[in-house]
């Protein structure tokens, strides 16, 4: 029967002061730093993944607040300290490398009676179904083609010069934009069907 030789780990129970915050082990002899203790609580971690429920799920934190044990003013503040921790981040999204079709919409908001417009625009390659976004941009006041014009040429020459078309509502510059840049205009199905269902009344046979 063979001895277990193996040395049985040191519980540090008995241990000197080594300098400053040093102690130091009398039985092993191993060194270690107090570190020192914060006051007041500990802070959270930013919940990406409580975002989900208002994003994704659609939520509202009122309803959210309803389903857990945190008031709704309670979730608008972690969801603000979320979004500013991920504004903060790099941007996770990279251009794909091939020929490219740009997709453009805008949304609008109001804040303390001020209007705002974010512009979105996607990039998927013309062989594939994925649709990488760019970094929205924030203006203030109401969608307009100077804005567009000055949004669109800030896209890397690069980037840009592999464009080949450009998907679409019927904003104003949209033609303007794709004529400067040689791109072929498409405008988007959702709001071609709803432009149709117009035009066609309440006949939707001739819609669809």
């Amino acid at each position: 029967m063979k001895d277990n030789t193996t040395k049985p780990l040191c519980s540090h129970r008995h241990f000197k002061r080594n300098g400053g915050r040093r102690r130091k082990c009398l039985t092993c002899g191993k060194s270690w730093t107090l570190r020192p203790k914060k006051r007041g609580p500990k802070p959270l971690k930013h919940r990406v993944a409580g975002l989900e429920k208002t994003f994704v799920e659609k939520l509202t934190l009122v309803q959210q607040a309803r389903r857990s044990t945190v008031s709704s003013d309670a979730l608008a503040k972690r969801h603000a300290a979320s979004l500013a921790f991920l504004a903060e981040q790099p941007w996770p999204h990279e251009p794909p490398v091939d020929s490219l079709i740009l997709v453009m919409d805008a949304i609008w908001f109001k804040k303390d009676e001020e209007r705002y417009t974010v512009y979105l625009m996607g990039l998927r390659a013309v062989d594939e179904e994925t649709l990488q976004f760019l970094h929205p941009v924030l203006r203030s006041g109401r969608e307009s083609q100077k804005q567009w014009q000055e949004i669109v040429n800030g896209i890397p020459e690069e980037t840009r010069k592999r464009v080949l078309a450009l998907v679409s509502d019927s904003f104003s510059s949209a033609g303007s934009i794709t004529k400067v840049h040689g791109w072929v205009f498409q405008r988007c199905q959702a709001h071609l069907l709803l432009r149709l269902e117009t035009l066609c009344g309440d006949n939707k046979w001739t819609v669809s």
